[in-house]
């Protein structure tokens, strides 16, 4: 999911899924940066296969 804030998705990573949030935050000193936060997870991906 694409909005004019970030970036909304599922990473895959190692054998873990999780649902993470891309965006575009200030730090202290007032400049713009890239963050990513996880929603959920991480777990094991094998949860999620279906046969």
């Amino acid at each position: 999911c694409i909005h004019p804030r970030g970036i909304t998705g599922i990473e895959i990573v190692k054998g873990e899924i999780m649902l993470v949030d891309w965006r575009i935050r200030p730090n202290d000193e007032g400049e713009l940066r890239i963050s990513k936060k996880i929603i959920r997870g991480p777990e094991p991906i094998i949860n999620y296969q279906f046969d």
